[in-house]
């Protein structure tokens, strides 16, 4: 957790989703780990805006 992210960012590999940010942030929470399979419709991770509070 915590770790930034940019507007368009993309980490992709064979069997993976993309999962392209739509915003600048930060990662406060992560629902699964690294490789688990997960259902359509799982939120994975909770983004908070960079410009939040602003």
């Amino acid at each position: 957790m915590g770790d930034r992210l940019r507007d368009g960012d993309v980490e992709s590999m064979k069997m993976e989703m993309c999962i392209n940010a739509d915003h600048d942030g930060v990662v406060r929470l992560l629902s699964v780990q690294a490789g688990e399979m997960v259902e359509r419709g799982l939120v994975v991770a909770v983004v908070e805006s960079e410009n939040a509070g602003e």
